[in-house]
């Protein structure tokens, strides 16, 4: 068994049981407990940065010989300096780097904007610029984002469109923070 089936059997798992728990965290925080003055979240924890791993990309073409493994490590932050320099709220900052689908090292730095939220999924996009793609020394890119949070883990998804010689994927990263 492949290194990279491996991978994805672990992170399955690992949805799995975010999804499990974002399904209980809202069963348990309903409005119910919470006009008895029972919240079980750790709202400080909403504040600090996301320790975000590296992510899983599925291609389009699958017959390119694409990496779907993409080890990594950035930081997602609140920052209310951007937010006030932009006048955009639900925003974050974001800088890391992976090892992209071309099995190139990427570094990449930029911003979210999640602007609409329906309990744990958050919708928005993100804009950054990024390295190890096509002949561009810096590529900005500016892809659409769904990220699912419950105050100690998430999981960002993001859809990368068809361009030029840039096969369409779907990209998943799980984040943490303490």
């Amino acid at each position: 068994m492949s290194l990279n089936t491996n991978l994805q059997r672990i992170f399955f798992v690992l949805i799995s049981l975010f999804a499990t728990y974002s399904i209980a965290q809202e069963s348990i925080n309903t409005p119910a407990t919470a006009e008895k003055g029972i919240n079980l979240e750790r709202n400080e924890a909403q504040t600090n940065p996301w320790i975000v791993l590296g992510g899983l990309a599925y291609h389009s073409c699958r017959d390119c010989g694409f990496r779907e493994s993409n080890p990594g490590l950035a930081l997602q932050w609140q920052s209310p300096w951007f937010e006030e320099l932009t006048g955009l709220k639900n925003t974050r900052l974001t800088a890391g780097g992976y090892i992209n689908s071309n099995d190139r090292k990427s570094l990449y730095a930029g911003a979210q904007w999640l602007p609409y939220s329906y309990g744990p999924i958050k919708l928005g996009l993100q804009a950054v610029v990024i390295t190890g793609y096509l002949e561009a020394t810096v590529t900005p890119v500016l892809l659409p984002l769904v990220s699912i949070e419950t105050p100690h883990i998430g999981l960002d998804l993001y859809a990368v469109p068809k361009v030029s010689k840039v096969s369409a994927a779907l990209f998943a990263t799980l984040k943490v923070r303490f």
